[in-house]
């Protein structure tokens, strides 16, 4: 083996023995946010405090699911996973329905595009054929992010559309989007902080009130469950055993194509081969890309262009 593979090698057991551990998983990791809502109950809680903190609305009835699907309308149009998925029936003289969309996110690209992508998947599934326009519910988009979207060190972002040649006419599509910078200093409440920082480092001294000690019990159960524990690590295990083997394959690969960029290109090619034996989707299996191989997000999302199979998973 030469110079540079065995310290291509060293670099990719480094990258594994640095894996987090449930035990040390914060709600901005996907793994941990998806299992803490998979109890309605518990997704519930979670959504309340959440939409109190940013809307200071406190939510009637709702029904909420986790990791809600909106396929393509074929197989050759993209669907969407929304991680937190609340419908609200709001009581009043004329009763409404009204939706919500909780998204944490490390996605870093293009974000106004994603939100409306997502808004528009909704949108098509709310509105019936046959149906009149105004009965397409209100919809609430919130991103909690762990970067700064728009650069102005804020907690909270709120966007709606607007008539730009007179910002004080009211233009009313029902739609507003909450974009939240988890290390934000401006604006926002000290209850929305204490929430972001949480979210951040999902730590018993982050959980420093009642609801977010509520949220902590949700979550210290899925830490110390067995269950997740053995699912957790075998997912982990799974991507390890693929890394392992496409590393081997990558040297092979390495004979024609330059030691370092094969290994990396076999690995890549077995990450996103387990994902998608375990009905990953291409979201889910971007993150691992970026989190296992260091890619960037636009690197990440090149290589599941090149390499997915539709064949075996069509959303």
């Amino acid at each position: 083996m030469t110079n540079i593979s065995k310290q291509s090698l060293v670099s990719y057991q480094e990258q594994t023995h640095r894996k987090k551990k449930l035990k040390d998983l914060n709600l901005m990791d996907a793994f941990l946010f998806d299992a803490s809502t998979e109890k309605p109950e518990d997704a519930a809680t979670i959504a309340r405090t959440i939409v109190r903190r940013v809307l200071g609305h406190d939510l009637q009835e709702i029904m909420v699911e986790s990791q809600k699907q909106f396929l393509g309308l074929d197989l050759g149009k993209r669907g969407i996973r929304m991680d937190l998925w609340v419908q609200e029936k709001v009581s009043g003289e004329k009763p409404v329905v009204r939706l919500y969309d909780i998204e944490p996110n490390i996605y870093q690209d293009h974000l106004p595009k994603r939100s409306r992508f997502y808004q528009a998947k909704a949108d098509v599934k709310e509105l019936p054929t046959g149906s009149m326009f105004e009965n397409l519910p209100e919809l609430v988009m919130i991103w909690i992010l762990p970067y700064d979207p728009f650069g102005d060190d804020r907690m909270l972002y709120t966007v709606k559309n607007m008539v730009v040649e007179n910002n004080e006419l009211v233009y009313n599509d029902g739609v507003v989007k909450f974009f939240l910078y988890t290390k934000g200093k401006l604006g926002g409440s000290e209850e929305l902080k204490s929430l972001l920082t949480y979210f951040e480092e999902t730590t018993q001294q982050n959980a420093v009130d009642a609801e977010l000690k509520e949220i902590q019990k949700i979550v210290g159960n899925i830490k110390h469950s067995r269950e997740t524990e053995d699912r957790y690590m075998t997912l982990q295990e799974m991507i390890d055993h693929e890394k392992d083997d496409s590393y081997n394959d990558g040297l092979r690969v390495g004979v024609q194509q330059g030691i370092q960029q094969g290994i990396q290109q076999g690995i890549q090619q077995g990450i996103i081969r387990t994902c998608q034996n375990l009905n990953q989707t291409k979201e889910k299996t971007i993150e691992a890309l970026v989190r296992e191989c260091e890619l960037t997000q636009e690197e990440a999302e090149e290589y599941i262009r090149l390499c997915w199979e539709e064949e075996i998973v069509t959303n």
